[in-house]
């Protein structure tokens, strides 16, 4: 085994280590939305916590094992690797800026109730559609990300494809901010 190929190996185990906590947060948005008691949210917010190690140690490794490969293998200045690049760069912020911040928020809200029902102003953050949609626009972003490292197409294919993964990641998100037009027509 050489080095490219154990960077290759750590740079697809930091892709699933990343994974795996976006697929815990987005289960775990979803049981906030049923979630009816201060104690339920408190405890989501607990387990989908619990997974930010691993996310953060998955970005790590995607982004090392990744620059290493990029600089030793493809060189920095090819098309679908600067796309690579750009896109990872542009997507790293929404998790912790649009959706932790926000789950932040909620678990602090109901850090002190016990079994009480949920307040007006918890309920609205859980129904917040940024979270949601946000974690499918990064989700859709890092398969748009695979699909380039495994194609490796042209720098145009490579542009094209992120928008067209950006694209279908916040289609996919549309679910949310319609749930939450839904809510305010009932309340309203």
């Amino acid at each position: 085994m050489n080095l490219y190929q154990l960077a290759l190996f750590l740079h697809i185990v930091g892709v699933v280590c990343f994974f795996m906590p976006l697929g815990v947060y987005l289960f775990g948005l979803l049981a906030l939305r049923r979630a009816r008691q201060a104690q339920q949210v408190r405890m989501i917010c607990q387990a989908i916590f619990a997974t930010d190690a691993v996310a953060v140690g998955g970005i790590l490794l995607v982004a090392v094992a990744g620059l290493y490969m990029a600089f030793t293998a493809w060189g920095i200045t090819t098309g679908w690797v600067i796309v690579a690049i750009v896109s990872f760069a542009l997507m790293a912020p929404i998790g912790p800026l649009l959706v932790e911040r926000r789950l932040h928020v909620i678990a602090t809200l109901t850090a002190e109730a016990s079994n009480e029902p949920l307040s007006r102003e918890t309920q609205q953050r859980i129904d917040d559609p940024v979270m949601g949609a946000g974690l499918l626009l990064m989700i859709a972003w890092l398969l748009g990300i695979i699909y380039l490292m495994t194609t490796k197409p042209t720098l145009q294919g490579a542009i094209v494809a992120m928008i067209v993964a950006a694209a279908l990641g916040l289609l996919a998100g549309a679910p949310f901010w319609l749930t939450r037009r839904r809510a305010k027509a009932i309340a309203g």
